[in-house]
Parts: C-alpha cells; sequence; structure tokens
C-alpha cells in the first residue's frame, strides 16, 4: 500500500503494472489418486504451491489485474500465542475466468 501511496508525501506508483498481478485459485479434489497438479497449475515449479503435489483439479480461478484497497492494522495483544501477526487486506479485481479441471464436467 505505501508503494501505491505514500502517507508522508502523497506520491507513489502511477502505473497500474508495478502494483496489479494476476492471481490464481484452485479448488482441488480428494488428492492421491490424480496426477501432480503442476500440469494444471501455471508457473508452478519446484518450491512454488502446487508443485509436487497429488490432487485432482476440479476447477481454476485466474483474477486479473488484483491489487490492495484496503490493509487492516496489525493488532498487538497476547489474546493468541499461537499467532505471529494477523491482519485482512481487501484486494480489488479487474475480471475473472473460471476454468474446469482436466477430467472434470465444464
Amino acid at each position: 500500500m505505501n508503494g501505491i501511496a505514500k502517507l508522508e508525501n502523497y506520491t507513489g506508483a502511477t502505473n497500474p503494472t508495478t502494483y496489479m498481478r494476476d492471481a490464481y485459485v484452485y479448488q482441488l479434489g480428494r488428492g492421491g489418486k490424480g496426477k501432480e497438479t503442476t500440469d494444471a497449475v501455471p508457473n508452478a515449479g519446484a518450491g512454488k504451491v502446487g508443485a509436487g503435489t497429488k490432487g485432482n483439479v476440479l476447477r481454476s480461478y485466474r483474477f486479473y489485474d488484483v491489487f490492495p484497497t484496503n490493509i487492516s492494522a496489525i493488532d498487538l495483544a497476547y489474546d493468541t500465542t499461537d499467532t505471529i501477526e494477523e491482519f485482512t487486506v481487501e484486494l480489488q479485481v479487474q475480471y475473472f475466468e473460471i476454468s474446469a479441471g482436466p477430467g472434470t464436467l465444464a
């Protein structure tokens, strides 16, 4: 958010390609019987989410030009001892596409 609009001098990015990115969400079926999801997951190389895991990709969602519009405050409290930081990020999306995974009906 600071790169989009800096609070101290109200300047920031003027080119949307510097802060907008595409995002992918995959709905997976039960694992163990399907082929590796790396075939259906674009840009999933070694060390990335989806690389080398087994599961059927039932549907894939591609969100175009995603960018944040609001980031909540990070609460400083001792209420939870198993969480380092937790905060909410609101994202805006230009448009999205839904695709059926291999072996499923469209």
